[in-house]
């Protein structure tokens, strides 16, 4: 059992403990300035002390593990305080906000031996793994394609709406590391269009394969929709409930007649089924943290760096791509 902290009160403080709860780890603190927050997060963990700092509940000890669940401004500063204290982090997204910041945070972490991971749980549903699995029978990958729409900042400033585009982003960058592994995303040739502040739309080839990325927080209705596209047909990932439908490549007439039916069909039985299955998991949402979290503490368990499930390259290559979609700019 994993001694295991929540640094961030807020929204995903709340997951994060239940996730945590669920796979059996004992919540010994919960660490916020707002000591009413804390203190109410806190009462779902019998027997955790609240803490104002990180630094407080580093003093005194005791701590294996924290989910950091703060602002992104404040993630670099708290994990530097928890891999100097030997303490692994699991680390809501953006992990960091630049690649200079993703640099630095890897080498501290290499050098203390310690485990750092990003919270890029929709590359981890189960939906995901097992498309993964499926497409080598489906033949070559043509392109990766996403379309997402949030309501993250509905009504806000541009400030904001820009802020939010940067928190979304990883996870699509994550999904394609998954997909394509072997691919450096900050070395793609990555094209942008940016129509209004709370738009984006990215594309790039990878090697022959096309990524098409849209992020709007103005369309409707809201969604998280992947298709990975290959000749012998696409696998739709409703990437919001965490299920997946495969639709046939076969070419005929009849294909083309009953090819709405069979998808209405095989998608009413897969949204069936997944939410069976998440009402017995009790996963109301966030999809696939459950299966991140589960395989981060047995990396922590085992001790073995190369045992991450987002390794120390990959969470830099993710950073460093962000970066240069959001700015333009390359190193």
């Amino acid at each position: 059992m994993l001694d295991v902290a929540i640094i961030g009160a807020g929204l995903m403080g709340r997951w994060h403990l239940a996730t945590a709860r669920s796979l059996g780890a004992r919540i010994v603190a919960v660490v916020d300035p707002d000591g009413a927050a804390a203190t109410a997060l806190a009462r779902n963990a019998p027997g955790a002390l609240t803490y104002p700092t990180t630094q407080a509940m580093l003093s005194a000890g005791g701590i294996v593990a924290a989910h950091v669940c703060t602002p992104a401004t404040t993630h670099l500063p708290i994990a530097l305080e928890l891999i100097g204290a030997g303490v692994h982090a699991l680390i809501e997204k953006p992990v960091v906000e630049t690649r200079d910041e993703a640099k630095q945070l890897a080498q501290a972490a290499l050098a203390a031996g310690v485990q750092i991971c990003p919270v890029h749980q929709y590359a981890f549903q189960p939906a995901l793994s097992r498309a993964i699995r499926r497409l080598p029978a489906l033949g070559a990958l043509r392109r990766i394609d996403l379309d997402i729409c949030s309501a993250g900042a509905e009504g806000g400033p541009v400030a904001r709406q820009t802020e939010v585009l940067g928190e979304i982003l990883p996870h699509p960058l994550s999904i394609m590391q998954r997909v394509m592994p072997n691919v450096a995303l900050d070395a793609l040739d990555w094209r942008t269009v940016r129509a209004t502040p709370g738009e984006l739309l990215a594309t790039a080839d990878a090697q022959g394969v096309l990524i098409s990325i849209f992020i709007s927080l103005d369309a409707r209705p809201t969604r998280f929709a992947l298709q990975l596209q290959t000749r012998g047909g696409t696998i739709a990932i409703d990437g919001f409930h965490g299920f997946s439908v495969e639709l046939d490549g076969q070419v005929s007439r009849v294909a083309k007649i009953t090819g709405p039916f069979t998808t209405a069909g095989r998608t009413l039985a897969a949204a069936s089924a997944n939410l069976l299955g998440r009402a017995a998991r009790r996963e109301g949402a966030y999809v696939g943290l459950r299966d991140l979290t589960r395989a981060f503490y047995a990396a922590v368990s085992t001790s073995d760096p190369t045992a991450q499930p987002i390794s120390l390259d990959t969470m830099v290559d993710g950073a460093a791509a962000r970066e240069t979609i959001l700015t333009g700019s390359t190193p």
